[in-house]
């Protein structure tokens, strides 16, 4: 192996260790809560689709959901979750005409930083960037 094969072999590791320790935070999480409060939803291994504007850009949202182990797709058919901003179009009507379950930025932002604590940056520790669909 070449040194670059290793350092890409290590950096994936460490990533999977991050994912190993946020689902493991997320279980404990679920498990510790009190009878009748609400549960966490299970978000991490989501496909999920973006349509609308954000309080972060597009490509820093990407960053964000896919380091909790969600997966970004722009197919409304194969998805699990459609994660909409301000302005969401036709992507969130063809989600909601499948049933496909829809969550707002904020509603997200509020189940992650539940779940992930200070991990999750809320809307208020983001810039405000514009990022369209």
């Amino acid at each position: 192996m070449n040194e670059t094969t290793i350092q890409q072999t290590l950096e994936r590791i460490k990533s999977l260790e991050n994912k190993i320790d946020r689902l493991s935070l997320f279980i404990n999480k679920l498990l510790n809560s009190p009878p009748g409060q609400k549960k966490p939803v299970a978000l991490i291994f989501a496909k999920v689709v973006l349509t609308g504007r954000f309080s972060v850009s597009r490509q820093e949202m990407r960053r964000r959901l896919e380091a909790v182990g969600m997966t970004i797709t722009t197919n409304v058919k194969e998805a699990d979750l459609l994660l909409f901003g301000e302005y969401a179009g036709s992507k969130l009507l063809a989600a909601k005409s499948r049933k496909i379950h829809c969550v707002s930025e904020d509603r997200l932002d509020s189940l992650m930083s539940s779940v992930f604590q200070a991990q999750w940056p809320s809307k208020a520790s983001g810039k405000k960037e514009a990022a369209h669909a």
